[in-house]
């Protein structure tokens, strides 16, 4: 007999209960991921059943291990952190396979498109299942592997500018900040001198005075608390920085120094950096 787990599609077939223990009584391996348990009759005292529980470990990480496709500054970086703020640990949870952009192109290599026809970063693995879009990624963590508190009740009053702030990083943010990029390389025209260099710097000052705005009435883009928004807003706020351009906004300052700050930012740095100098996590 067994049952197929719906968050997997795998059959778990089911172990007799020990007649020295209670009938549905079942034990953790300590390595096991969340919601997997094994029955008391294949976890006992014994070096066999230790051996046994090894075995189970060892299968279940290879088998539910989530792996983030990962290119070195992208945005992948931040799903790094979410994985890091749900408390999902490296090794264990998740492992993140880095792959090196084309040096001609600075694009994602075509190793990507085996693995889903837009080979983009972040790609996220779970099973057989291949993600893409960095906002349903995040919607898919948050509901099968738990929020970790960084998702508002719907009630919340704090639940529309959270889920507004969610999907703005890849929407209204974005344009302006790939237009930009496009003029810069040339693309459109001589850097600074198209149509499109216009464009794109009346669309980035809109972007920074928009969320300078926010940022001087209260410490996080969606209230006074930490959530998955701010995650995924972090990197255009870090896209920013990195561009020389932060300096007229103290509010976005402040706010880059809160999320640097954050433990799980750190972690997930060295995730990204350890990843990318060993070819793969």
């Amino acid at each position: 007999m067994g049952r197929t787990d719906p968050a997997q599609g795998l059959l778990l077939h089911s172990v007799p209960p020990s007649p020295t223990r209670a009938s549905g009584e079942h034990r953790r391996c300590g390595g096991a991921r969340p919601g997997f348990r094994i029955p008391a009759t294949v976890v006992g005292g014994d070096s066999a059943s230790v051996v046994a529980c090894a075995v189970f470990e060892a299968f279940t990480r290879k088998i539910f291990m989530l792996t983030i496709m990962h290119l070195a500054h992208s945005r992948s970086d931040r799903l790094i952190w979410l994985f890091e703020e749900l408390g999902l640990e490296f090794g264990r949870d998740y492992e993140v396979q880095t792959f090196e952009r084309n040096p001609e192109t600075q694009r994602a290599p075509t190793e990507m498109k085996a693995l889903h026809p837009f080979a983009k970063a972040p790609m996220l693995r779970d099973g057989d299942r291949v993600l893409i879009e960095s906002g349903a990624i995040f919607e898919y963590m948050m509901a099968r592997h738990g929020d970790a508190g960084l998702v508002p009740k719907s009630s919340d009053p704090d639940w529309p500018d959270y889920i507004q702030w969610l999907h703005f990083a890849e929407g209204s943010a974005m344009l302006p900040i790939l237009l930009d990029h496009f003029q810069a390389a040339g693309l459109a025209g001589p850097p600074g001198e198209s149509p499109l260099a216009a464009m794109a710097k009346s669309g980035m000052e809109q972007l920074f005075a928009y969320i300078e705005s926010v940022l001087c009435e209260r410490t996080f883009l969606a209230g006074e608390r930490f959530t998955a928004a701010d995650v995924m807003m972090g990197w255009v706020v870090e896209m920013i920085d990195f561009k020389g351009e932060l300096g007229p906004y103290p509010s976005m300052q402040r706010y880059l120094k809160a999320i640097h700050a954050r433990p799980a930012h750190q972690r997930a740095q060295r995730r990204a950096a350890q990843s990318a100098a060993a070819g793969t996590g």
